[in-house]
């Protein structure tokens, strides 16, 4: 039972009064409640004191009608992790007032199970509330997960992952009595049962669950081939999705199936949810092989504009990334995602567009408007060009066209790296979160996944100069946790610059191996913005950099998406971007 009011709304009687009447209506005509459960945040924007104290007020209330129920509270942060609101939390929570139940551990909770349970009294037990329904900048964000998933199914999409669900379950299950699950709708509703099966019995094999889930849900007389079928939907999204093939083979596998079960089969809306993410999966990866090579080709066509002229360069780039919208790849593919889409809000009022199906967002399911969101760097070249076509002098042309082929390109003997791409995790120093996450679940820094940018309006991304993919993705390092990136090999006789992309991360502080300092703390809460420092000699006289971010207190962490170490040269001279 959230509090959705403000501070200043507690403070206001009036207010109050209308929050009490609703609470004495409701626990008086429910017959049995055992337990109600108020988030400190997420929603909930009471400091913790006022947080205790109105909660002992509702507890007075459910009382007279429940006299055996209680209050159970979770450390779910308001706004910002503030250090002062989490001591005054668990300083209450000492006190054992009578009326609390027990902690709840859920999404925004800073510490751990395991860290609870050395906090909190042994008195109050401690629920689950693990969030089984988002999939990017949540609880329990998938794996290694692909920029190109991220971009089109965002959010909440349809999200079976029975083998991450039983891992991240039994990972805290000792430390908990059960849970009761997050979720925001029918999205996660393969997640439900594996998470609840776990519960009953965290040894079943998530196999066993899927074929019950498929025998009571979907299909008896294929409850085999269904169950392997979503096994399949999970690893779809396992490693980069250019080189995983295994995307094709579930979508024929799925066909087949499609092919084989009766009508009822293909009307029933779990089989459709399924059966739309193989398609789905299958048309994103050709469409990412596609649009790659498209981007590959227009760079190339950009690199003879000397040759052919800037305007006859740009002319022809145009041409050769509007072809991902003129000359699709398997049309088909798309038209039956749009057909099983259909299906499923006849069926059960699935809503997975905003326009055609009234969706809240794209970030609340809508997936299917995301279907042809270009996989390429189509938004910010068309920036580029644009601009470039504002002056009329041909070197100038020229000169711009040479920054947008060079963009990444940090020089001889610089480094450049995508921070949210695999091949550049080398160099970012992670640490397990849990000693018992054999699977490096958990790894901190994570990827993060920055998709409203590709929302922002048109006018703000032609302010910031057009967004690249780069800054979609990143490196997230939560919390008081330094991000610590290292390179090696460095030559120490020379002098270097660094160049960071910051995205909508908060106040940070960027020191060289441990004491030099780059740059003091800056406020870029919100900002998109790529800033150039220079790195002190002295601090690699080894030719070795450690560079760390840290940040404020009450910072939820630092985010950043690109890094350039960049060698100064007299023999090699670059416009910079």
């Amino acid at each position: 039972y959230p509090n959705m009011f403000s501070e200043e709304e507690y403070k206001d009687r009036s207010h109050m009064e209308k929050e009490i009447i609703e609470r004495e209506e409701i626990f008086s005509k429910l017959k049995r409640i055992d337990k109600v459960f108020i988030p400190g945040g997420d929603p909930g924007r009471l400091d913790a004191n006022a947080l205790f104290e109105w909660s002992e007020s509702v507890y007075k209330i459910l009382n007279k009608y429940h006299p055996n129920a209680k209050i159970w509270l979770s450390p779910q942060f308001p706004k910002t992790p503030v250090e002062s609101w989490y001591i005054d939390f668990y300083n209450n929570v000492k006190k054992e007032p009578e009326w609390l139940g027990g902690i709840v551990f859920g999404p925004r909770v800073k510490n751990l199970p395991q860290e609870l349970r050395e906090i909190i009294p042994d008195k109050y037990p401690i629920r689950h509330y693990p969030d089984i329904t988002h999939s990017i900048r949540c609880q329990y964000p998938v794996k290694d997960w692909d920029l190109a998933f991220a971009i089109t199914l965002g959010r909440e999409c349809i999200n079976p992952r029975p083998k991450a669900e039983k891992y991240i379950h039994n990972l805290f299950a000792n430390y908990t009595i059960g849970s009761l699950s997050y979720s925001e709708g029918i999205n996660d509703d393969v997640n439900k049962f594996v998470w609840s099966d776990q519960d009953w019995n965290p040894d079943t094999p998530v196999i066993e669950t899927l074929r019950d889930y498929a025998r009571v849900f979907i299909s008896s007389e294929f409850a085999e081939e269904i169950s392997h079928g979503i096994m399949a939907l999970e690893e779809n999204w396992e490693g980069p999705l250019l080189v995983n093939d295994r995307v094709d083979i579930t979508l024929k596998q799925w066909q087949g199936i499609e092919k084989s079960v009766p009508k009822e089969v293909l009307n029933n809306y779990r089989f459709q949810m399924c059966l739309l993410r193989a398609y789905y999966d299958a048309y994103i990866r050709r469409r990412l092989i596609y649009e790659t090579e498209l981007e590959r080709e227009v760079l190339d066509v950009l690199g003879k504009a000397k040759e052919i002229g800037s305007l006859k360069a740009i002319e022809d780039a145009e041409e050769i990334l509007e072809r991902a919208k003129r000359s699709p790849v398997v049309p088909s593919y798309k038209e039956r995602c749009w057909k099983l889409a259909d299906e499923l809000f006849k069926n059960i009022g699935s809503q997975l567009s905003v326009e055609k199906y009234k969706a809240h967002s794209w970030e609340r399911g809508a997936f299917m408007d995301a279907i042809d969101i270009p996989l390429n760097n189509y938004r910010w070249l068309k920036v580029q060009f644009d601009n470039i076509l504002k002056t009329d002098d041909e070197e100038e042309r020229l000169r711009e066209i040479d920054n947008v082929i060079n963009r990444n390109n940090p020089g001889p003997g610089g480094f450049y790296d995508n921070l949210g791409h695999p091949i550049s995790w080398i160099r970012v120093i992670r640490k397990k979160w849990l000693e018992e996450d054999y699977m490096d679940y958990f790894l901190l820094p994570e990827v993060t996944f920055n998709t409203p940018l590709l929302y922002m309006e048109e006018n703000k991304q032609h302010e910031l100069g057009g967004i690249p993919l780069a800054w979609i993705n990143g490196i997230d390092s939560p919390y008081q946790v330094p991000l610590i990136v290292k390179y090696e090999n460095l030559d120490p006789e020379s002098n270097y610059r660094v160049r960071v992309g910051y995205i909508g991360t908060s106040k940070v502080k960027l020191t060289a191996n441990e004491k030099y300092l780059i740059h003091d703390t800056i406020d870029m809460t919100g900002r998109c913005a790529i800033k150039e420092f220079t790195i002190p000699k002295e601090a690699i006289p080894d030719g070795s950099l450690t560079l760390t971010w840290s940040t404020t207190k009450e910072s939820r962490g630092v985010s950043i998406a690109e890094l350039w170490i960049i060698k100064e040269s007299d023999k090699y001279v670059k416009k910079e971007s």
